[in-house]
């Protein structure tokens, strides 16, 4: 099983993948993204698990372009506020 140090370097690592620019029709293209991921504690609804990644990618978005964020409890309430 993941734990929060698995799930940083997973996402990392997926971060440095995407960062790399694409050929496409003989021109080189940079993409920005943004990464959100959660942990799943077991418990929770599929539901529950996508709105906390939503949460966390949101907080990586603010956080500029190719950001990689962990869902903790209070991005969810700083997300709500």
């Amino acid at each position: 099983p993941l734990d929060e140090s698995a799930l940083r370097s997973v996402a990392h690592r997926l971060s440095d993948v995407l960062r790399q620019p694409l050929c496409v029709a003989g021109e080189q293209v940079a993409a920005t993204f943004h990464v959100g991921a959660v942990l799943w504690d077991g418990r929770s609804e599929p539901a529950e698990l996508a709105e906390h990644a939503r949460a966390a990618a949101c907080w990586a978005r603010q956080r500029g372009p190719c950001a990689v964020q962990l869902y903790a409890t209070e991005l969810k309430t700083r997300t709500l506020e």
